[in-house]
């Protein structure tokens, strides 16, 4: 038997799609349809019927956790800001509320974005440690390959 998510399909909203895409994100979303800095709209779509919005746009310019993380200078965050892209709207639509949905829609827009193929470096900091395979949780092994442990 097939699966339903061999049916989902997420594309970017085409230039008369817009007003619809706003129209239903203003109406769904508790943050309403405002998007902005250079923005990606993604529309999920099931057997025909849209089934969630995503809105990408620019990244901010400071955000603690991620600088900690990627570990960039003042002058490298300016120089590469635009290579990411911060995620400002992600809405499940009533006619899509299904179990594994949101993960399966998120996966595919994420896939779309551009350089989404190109893996992550991030130099680590000087004196941190830098663990030769992922640890933790299987969350934290998500996307990596990996197999759970079971722990």
């Amino acid at each position: 038997m097939a699966s339903w998510t061999g049916d989902l399909m997420v594309r970017p909203v085409l230039a008369g799609e817009t007003a619809r895409f706003d129209h239903l994100l203003q109406e769904h979303h508790w943050l309403g349809a405002r998007l902005f800095g250079s923005v990606v709209r993604h529309v999920a779509v099931l057997g025909g019927t849209w089934v969630a919005l995503l809105g990408y746009g620019s990244a901010v310019l400071r955000c603690t956790a991620r600088d900690t993380v990627i570990g960039w200078s003042d002058a490298d965050r300016v120089d590469r800001l635009p290579l990411l892209a911060g995620q400002q709207r992600f809405c499940v639509l009533p006619q899509g509320r299904q179990p594994n949905l949101a993960s399966a829609v998120l996966a595919r827009s994420l896939a779309r974005l551009p350089g989404a193929g190109t893996p992550a470096r991030a130099t680590p900091r000087p004196g941190s440690p830098v663990p030769d395979r992922p640890r933790g949780t299987p969350a934290a092994r998500a996307g990596t390959g990996m197999p759970s442990t079971g722990r």
